[in-house]
């Protein structure tokens, strides 16, 4: 067994000489030292070995001559030059082995520090591998001891066991033997039970087994029923996305096109105007063109019967001299008169409207600020409208004013009537669109509202698709996430289910699912489930919408009202 020191082993002739090799190979140099080990080791002293390195006082003493050597021989080359290889004590031959055995030397040093590093690092290696050893073994330890204790265990609770089994047996022997016989029988009865119990015990793990299976499949399928659904959710994202651009072209070819709409309004009306100064200016000419043949013809005739009257006056002039004095001057001035009217006649016509608008002026002041109430006045109202109020939306007859005044519109002041009476325009042109009579509840304009796609296609949309996703294989409760409110399970009474959810509510049977219930507020789909304490058990999906009240309240803000009427 190889001696060590301090963990360092020692090494034997043969490894110093291997290593030496390899040193020597490694540096480029020869083994020049084996000729002079004998002649060395005769006249010195006996050499020291200590981890493969010799030491002794005389290799010493002659690596410091050598040094001083070197430096003599460096100094006297300065001195003398190269042309006196014989200067100094050591000059000539003797500086080449002086020269070769310092670098002999300061090899050796190299090949030391390298070869203890060397073992340094195999040293650190071997101690790595017995930590990973002792760790190992620290473990198996540590294992061995467990199983030691559990078999400890398991021992001690079969000794248990077993004192209790004698214990029992000790008890029976003092029984008498049908006693013994019955608990004979009872062990039988206790041994099949047991029996039964591990066959229990088996199926329950195989049970197990396949309730993890199933779970695990579950998993799976959860986990592939996520991706689907978020393919889903990104392609309703997207559909929604096109939605909302497809709105906002609506909407700007709407508004494009009730521009041009307007534009070509005011066209026609423009050309409407002008064909109708046209129609008057010929209507006027012709009517001017027949006066004068009218007036033609009776010059004519007038000078044919003056002409007669004349021949006839030849032998009358006396008697009626007088007569036709006066005659004359009452046709010349029926004449002028007809004259002056002809010329004047489109003042005349002015006038007559000018009086007629003043007359209808005077009377609408009358109906709306003296607020004369009679039958006559109430007939003509029916025929001739009276502005109440005017506005840019629009204009309120005296009649729809007076019913709103019979409300609780004179609790208002100056800035709220005018809100009042713009909402009152905007629900008005709703029921108007949506057919509905001005006396219907107004839940169920707010219904036609909810349910009208040119305020509210998004919502639509989206309870829609939610509703083509029940008919397939989707359950309820995985849709809840898509709906703006889901509710999993809520009890009402039947008054308060008709009045959330309306009467479809109490029509449902146990796990039916209804159709799209629109609400003033949005849409519904309920889902009926057990019920409890005789109170409707729902559930339900809920996707909001925009409601007829901020409609109403948006338009209202943009209307600008002028109230004509008290």
């Amino acid at each position: 067994m190889d001696k060590s020191l301090d963990g360092i082993k020692k090494l034997s002739p043969e490894d110093i000489k291997k290593y030496r090799k390899i040193v020597l190979n490694y540096i480029g140099e020869k083994d020049t030292a084996r000729a002079g080990e004998k002649p060395a080791a005769q006249g010195s002293a006996p050499l020291r070995k200590m981890d493969g390195i010799i030491f002794n006082k005389i290799s010493s003493l002659g690596r410091q001559n050598s040094v001083e050597l070197k430096k003599l021989s460096i100094g006297e080359g300065f001195l003398s030059g190269p042309s006196n290889p014989s200067a100094g004590g050591l000059t000539g031959k003797k500086e080449k082995p002086v020269r070769t055995n310092f670098l002999d030397n300061d090899r050796l040093k190299e090949a030391i520090r390298r070869q203890a590093e060397e073992r340094r690092r195999i040293k650190e290696e071997e101690r790595q591998r017995q930590l990973k050893k002792e760790q190992v073994e620290k473990d198996q330890l540590e294992q061995a001891e467990k199983q030691e204790q559990e078999k400890i265990r398991l021992e001690e609770e079969r000794v248990r066991q077993e004192k209790i089994k004698q214990k029992e047996i000790g008890r029976a022997e003092a029984v008498k033997k049908w006693e013994e016989k019955m608990r004979l029988k009872e062990r039988e009865k206790e041994e099949k039970r047991r029996i039964g119990e591990n066959i229990k015990l088996k199926k329950e793990k195989v049970r197990q087994e396949k309730i993890r299976q199933m779970e695990i499949d579950k998993r799976e399928r959860e986990t592939a029923e996520k991706k689907r659904l978020e393919q889903a959710e990104i392609a309703r994202r997207e559909e929604l996305k096109k939605a909302e651009i497809a709105e906002q072209v609506k909407c700007q070819a709407e508004e494009t096109e009730k521009a041009e709409e307007t534009k070509r309004w005011q066209e026609k009306i423009k050309l409407k105007e002008l064909a109708d100064e046209e129609k008057r200016r010929i209507k006027e000419n012709l009517r001017l063109e027949k006066m004068k043949r009218q007036e033609e013809i009776k010059r004519i005739k007038r000078e044919n019967k003056i002409k007669k009257r004349a021949e006839r006056e030849k032998i009358r002039f006396k008697r009626r001299w007088a007569w036709r004095k006066f005659k004359k001057n009452f046709n010349l001035e029926a004449a002028e008169f007809y004259s002056v009217m002809r010329r004047n006649i489109i003042y005349i016509i002015s006038l007559a409207a000018l009086v007629l608008a003043i007359i209808y002026l005077i009377f609408c002041i009358a109906a709306l600020r003296f607020k004369i109430d009679n039958n006559l006045i109430s007939q003509i109202l029916n025929y001739l409208p009276v502005p109440a109020v005017i506005t840019n939306q629009g204009v309120i007859s005296y009649n729809d004013f007076q019913n709103i005044e019979n409300k609780n519109y004179l609790g208002f002041n100056l800035s709220e009537k005018k809100k009042y009476l713009a909402s009152w325009l905007v629900r008005r042109r709703l029921i108007q669109k949506y057919g509905l009579p001005v006396s219907a509840p107004a839940d169920d304009l707010a219904v036609k509202f909810v349910l009208d796609r040119d305020f509210n296609q998004v919502g639509l949309y989206r309870m829609e698709k939610i509703s083509d996703l029940l008919k397939g294989q989707d359950s309820f409760e995985q849709l809840g996430k898509y709906a703006d409110e889901y509710n999993n399970g809520v009890y009402y009474n039947l008054g308060q289910a008709g009045e959330k959810f309306g009467s479809a509510a109490g029509e449902l049977a146990v796990d039916q699912i209804s159709q799209i219930i629109p609400r003033a507020d949005g849409y519904y789909i309920l889902k009926r489930i057990n019920d409890k304490d005789n109170l409707l058990g729902i559930k339900y999906l809920f996707i909001k919408a925009r409601t007829l009240d901020q409609h109403v309240a948006e338009k209202s803000e943009k209307i600008k009202a002028f109230v004509l009427a008290d």
